[in-house]
């Protein structure tokens, strides 16, 4: 790193002036740092105070506050004409600028960003910019000034101040030009290129945000609340009979002992302060038992409803709502168990937390979709997570589009099995698509027995287990797993799986085939060139022989879920480049496969064309030798 460059701080109209002359003599193959100081977290609400831009020789500090719009747009324009910017975690800084400015940078580098493609799988997604500076420029860097900022739209800009907001661009240019080496190096430049072009268009996404009809989550909600109660209630109503005759028969010292002996813990401070443990003492009464027992007792706890299930008779090792249906269904508690879950989850996780994400300006919520925090490369969403409200569901009825525009819920059609069909050449699979039959549907048929099962099953429960399997011999499985899943003997787990293999047999060498170069590479790559890296010992032996196991399946399922994700996101690139209606379709969300849209009312149909035919060019990159589907629905909510 060459020696520290002149930094000025421009506060007025004249310094303002003096400051493009650094920008007219600035080529346009120059790459420029780009940062700003804001009072919140919250484009909408807190106040842009600095725009930092800069160079290896120069960097301006302006005074947002100082100046007037048309000379910030100036700048942000002069940025955008085809010169790399760089910012580091700029989703932050893309969105600032473009609610004050309605300004969206463009070709971007984002630091943070780069730095999880170059490590997917073994590294940080969310590398901090002092950790980068330290590891590229190796200079320590302190960052406790940010808090200065923190509600403070009035700040006064002192010399460490300015110092300070000048650090978080000086380092950006090095930074780049180490890393745009790796990413040669390691041939993602196609991956880079995908997600830089992505960033934009993501924080225009979070930018637009969605409405929530909060009348309709209030019903939800109640009902779910009341719901869970009256099963809670039921449930103590049944563990009744054993918990007295237990009462009865171990002659507990007191409440203590009774509690202890039924793993009852005491959480939050009121209840502490009541039952303390005086007051436990003088609990000797079987009465009293109970009555502290039902006042105290969580069917919320695992810890508790494993044993009283264990006292009632149940054998479970584990209350895991997945293994209680699948292995003790036949107990009409273990049932109301998996169904007291289920509520209170609703009433939980979807709970008036939501109410909390609502903007106090736009009255929408405007969840963050990070691009890179997943290993495979795949969307995740939080503040609050939209990617865990399930499809059909009442809840993705709650959000709904703003006036004058309806929700295009656009999604892929079997788009992993399609593109497993297609990297693997499976000739079995590819006619299925060919021909327009179902492929779950198919794998049921041509695999199962009827006489496999214990129970007569459904074509829509048969269905199920077709589609179960086609997916968990993508994610790996063994004979082992398929027998567990169904419920099985391992000898007929080892039999669907031979069938499975007969019936798809070149998509099982692939799956093999793979896992071994995975494994001697010590990374995976999609058909794209995402890669997914994994430590990998020198060799294996008892102690970590389930580690090779492990990179087999997540080495192949990052071929096929990773390639999905890159297929996604040329989508979402591709329609917002070019998409002819400006801010009449705009994405509102991403879930998986599945991009939400808000289409004005006025352009209906040639909306849904537009995108239809985006989504399905971008998945004609990756299969060709089959048709790419893409369902949407249109309605004036979130499609269940």
């Amino acid at each position: 790193m060459s020696g520290k460059p002149e930094i000025t701080f421009i506060a007025s109209n004249k310094a303002y002036n003096d400051s493009l002359l650094n920008l007219k003599n600035t080529p346009a193959e120059i790459s420029v740092g780009v940062d700003v100081e804001t009072s919140s977290l919250d484009p909408f609400t807190g106040t842009l105070i600095l725009l930092q831009i800069g160079t290896k020789s120069w960097v301006n500090v302006y005074d947002v506050r100082k100046l007037n719009n048309f000379q910030i747009s100036q700048l942000l324009k002069w940025l955008n004409t085809k010169r790399k910017v760089i910012g580091h975690s700029f989703k932050f800084d893309l969105k600032y600028i473009y609610e004050k400015y309605g300004i969206m940078l463009k070709n971007i580098h984002d630091t943070m960003l780069a730095e999880a493609i170059l490590y997917a799988g073994v590294g940080d997604p969310f590398t901090k910019y002092a950790e980068l500076v330290s590891k590229y420029c190796y200079i320590d860097i302190d960052k406790d000034i940010r808090k200065e900022f923190e509600e403070n739209p009035n700040i006064i800009i002192t010399p460490e101040i300015l110092d300070y907001s000048a650090m978080d661009v000086i380092f950006l240019p090095y930074i780049y030009d180490e890393q745009i080496e790796l990413l040669k190096e390691r041939n993602s430049l196609n991956v880079y290129s995908l997600e830089m072009r992505l960033l934009p268009a993501i924080a225009e996404m979070e930018h637009t945000g969605i409405i929530l009809d909060e009348e309709s989550w209030k019903e939800l909600l109640k009902k779910a609340k009341a719901t869970a109660k009256n099963i809670s209630k039921e449930i103590k109503q049944q563990i009744t009979d054993t918990v007295k005759k237990i009462i009865s028969e171990e002659n507990f010292t007191d409440g203590r002992d009774m509690l202890k002996f039924f793993k009852v813990t005491l959480t939050g401070e009121n209840k502490k302060v009541a039952y303390s443990r005086e007051y436990l003492s003088t609990v000797t009464t079987a009465d009293e038992m109970m009555k502290v027992f039902h006042e105290n007792f969580n069917p919320s706890s695992t810890y508790q409803m494993q044993r009283i299930m264990n006292l009632m008779g149940i054998p479970v090792a584990s209350t895991n709502s997945k293994i209680l249906k699948r292995d003790f269904n036949e107990y009409e508690f273990a049932m109301l168990l998996v169904d007291y879950r289920q509520w209170f989850k609703l009433a939980t996780s979807f709970g008036e937390n939501f109410f909390e994400h609502i903007n106090p300006k736009t009255k929408k919520i405007h969840s963050s979709f990070d691009q890179l925090a997943t290993r495979t490369g795949r969307f995740a969403s939080s503040k609050p997570n939209m990617q865990n409200i399930k499809r059909g569901t009442d809840y993705r009825n709650s959000f709904i589009a703003s006036p004058d525009y309806l929700l295009g819920t656009a999604d892929y059609s079997h788009i992993e099995l399609r593109l497993a069909a297609e990297v693997s050449k499976e000739e079995n699979m590819l006619n299925i698509f060919r021909e327009g039959r179902d492929p779950h549907t198919e794998t049921a048929e041509r695999v199962f027995d009827p006489s496999m099962f214990r129970e007569e099953l459904s074509k829509d429960e048969i269905r199920v287990r077709g589609k179960s399997l086609n997916f968990a011999v993508l994610y790996g499985t063994s004979a082992k797993g398929i027998a567990y899943n169904f419920q099985l003997p391992h000898s007929t787990g080892i039999e669907i799986l031979e069938r499975h293999k007969d019936l798809y047999p070149k998509l099982h060498d692939f799956i093999d085939l793979s896992r071994e170069k995975i494994l001697a590479a010590g990374f995976s790559i999609t058909p794209f060139g995402r890669r997914r890296y994994f430590v990998v010992p020198r060799r294996f032996d008892r102690y970590n022989i389930k580690e090779k196991f492990k990179i087999y399946k997540e080495g192949f399922n990052h071929i096929i879920q990773g390639g999905s994700a890159d297929m996604i996101k040329i989508a979402m690139v591709k329609t917002w480049e070019k998409n002819p209606f400006g801010n009449l379709l705009r994405a509102i969300l991403t879930v998986h496969d599945e991009i939400v849209y808000e289409i004005h009312k006025s352009i209906i149909e040639e909306g849904e064309i537009f995108v239809r035919e985006q989504m399905i060019n971008a998945g004609q990159i990756f299969i060709k030798s089959i048709p790419v589907e893409v369902n949407i629905k249109v309605a004036p909510y979130w499609e269940k």
